[in-house]
């Protein structure tokens, strides 16, 4: 009843006829809850709940614009990690190979790696610094070689082309490496 007040041009008709039975009669009160959905719809004239369905529409597409881009984001990030994690084995074969031959190799072939992945991702090598480009539908990392005090190889990854750093798990934030 209070809700249906808010939004309507009349009193609910309770309320009309105890004020005709009695004009001294005292009236209910709107309940409080009733003010919060009388927020998304209301009282606008003659136009009534067709204005509140434009606000309602309105607030969807705030949402909607918010929440895609997030959406995008968050799905740019899974396949950003998926690459990560199903290109291990390349980097430790050119790892292996770099290990064993002191010598980059002139192609990911003479390294034993395919250069494109079952889903789809895409792999290059730079044959100047041995960096491994991973290459998705969306987004690219790059891992570039390391070497650390014992003569190993780790890779430290950073964002590639159309990747932002936001993109890339936490272990490739600053200068993590993954060996």
């Amino acid at each position: 009843m209070s809700f249906h007040e808010l939004t309507a041009g009349y009193p609910w008709l309770t309320k009309r006829v105890a004020r005709v039975m009695n004009t001294d009669a005292a009236m209910p009160r709107r309940h409080r809850l009733a003010y919060l959905p009388g927020l998304f719809i209301p009282y606008a004239g003659r136009l009534g709940a067709g204005f509140g369905f434009l606000i309602l529409i309105y607030i969807v597409a705030m949402l909607a614009a918010v929440a895609l881009p997030a959406y995008n984001d968050y799905k740019i990030r899974a396949e950003v990690s998926a690459a990560i994690l199903d290109t291990q084995s390349a980097r430790d074969a050119l790892r292996r190979y770099y290990l064993t031959e002191k010598a980059v190799p002139d192609s990911l072939a003479r390294a034993g790696v395919p250069i494109r992945l079952t889903d789809g991702t895409t792999l290059s090598l730079s044959t100047e610094n041995m960096a491994l480009t991973v290459a998705t539908a969306r987004a690219s990392v790059v891992f570039t070689p390391r070497v650390d005090t014992q003569g190993d190889i780790f890779w430290v990854c950073a964002a590639g082309e159309g990747t932002k750093p936001t993109h890339l798990p936490a272990s490739c934030s600053g200068a993590a490496a993954q060996k």
